[in-house]
């Protein structure tokens, strides 16, 4: 886009957020934790991928999983990885992503979810840098960066007795707090222009804009669902209008009909990977 900087898929023309950028090409280059906090929707697997696109391991794997998708004994297999028999069910040996991530990254979403008991296997993971598959005793080296998030800051989750506050210490090494797209001032008609940009392609319509009065409107609506309210409002509106202008009572209207459905979103599919975006926090 002509206006703003695109740091891997995270547009901005606010000098808050070009610090924001500045701080992840710094704490990507150590391999070390680092702690990405944000509420729903602000765009957490986009700095994970910045993270490891900035770091001296971006040509090795980058590995993403939501910890809130799996329950206790699929997360487990997920992460170590099984032997064969090692549970009902375990017909063959299964590499986790502890041992996919290799020299690359591994970026855990929501990890405030995971039980307890796993909690203490991946302080030790982090401590020793070494895992053991489900089932087996023998040890691996544990060699990526790894990267966690969740939209619960941890020191809440540890208040209430669901973190622990030994691995709360060991994943804040570096925390990365991403900002509300409600106090990022003008990134949201920056945003809107470019979504409206990708979705009228992907439609083939064709549209010349926002009137002042919409973007005066983008700019105090409060964005309870982030920038994935923002994209997805602006995919319906490409969808479903013709006006080549975009007014606010289009905006109205979209946000309107869409408040039922989104109140009753998962809190996030981090597995889509949509091509034109999941631009930005």
């Amino acid at each position: 886009t002509s206006l703003g900087t695109d740091f891997h898929g995270m547009l901005s023309s606010n000098p808050a957020m070009y610090r924001f950028f500045e701080r992840i090409t710094k704490s990507a280059r150590a391999n070390i934790p680092i702690f990405i906090s944000g509420e729903t929707g602000t765009g957490k697997e986009l700095v994970a991928r910045a993270c490891h696109a900035e770091s001296p391991r971006k040509a090795q794997p980058f590995i993403a999983v939501n910890c809130a998708n799996f329950n206790e004994h699929l997360i487990e297999s997920q992460l170590f990885g099984h032997k064969k028999g090692a549970f009902t069910g375990a017909t063959a040996e299964h590499q986790g992503l502890f041992a996919a991530a290799q020299q690359g990254t591994l970026f855990l979403d929501e990890v405030t979810t995971l039980p307890l008991p796993l909690q203490a296997k991946l302080l030790r993971v982090i401590q020793e840098r070494e895992f053991s598959p489900v089932g087996s005793h023998q040890t691996y080296p544990f060699a990526a960066q790894l990267l966690t998030a969740s939209s619960t800051t941890l020191a809440d989750a540890v208040e209430r007795g669901q973190f622990r506050e030994d691995l709360y210490y060991r994943l804040n090494v570096i925390p990365l707090k991403l900002p509300l797209l409600r106090d990022r001032g003008e990134d949201v008609v920056l945003m809107a222009e470019y979504f409206l940009q990708v979705f009228a392609r992907l439609e083939q319509k064709i549209f010349q804009g926002f009137s002042e009065p919409a973007k005066l409107f983008l700019r105090q609506y409060h964005w309870p669902g982030n920038v994935r309210q923002l994209e997805n409002l602006i995919h319906n509106i490409v969808v479903l209008t013709d006006h080549k202008i975009i007014e606010s009572s289009v905006l109205e209207s979209a946000l309107d009909g869409a408040v039922s459905v989104s109140d009753n979103n998962t809190p996030m599919d981090q597995s889509h990977n949509s091509e034109p975006s999941e631009s930005m926090p």
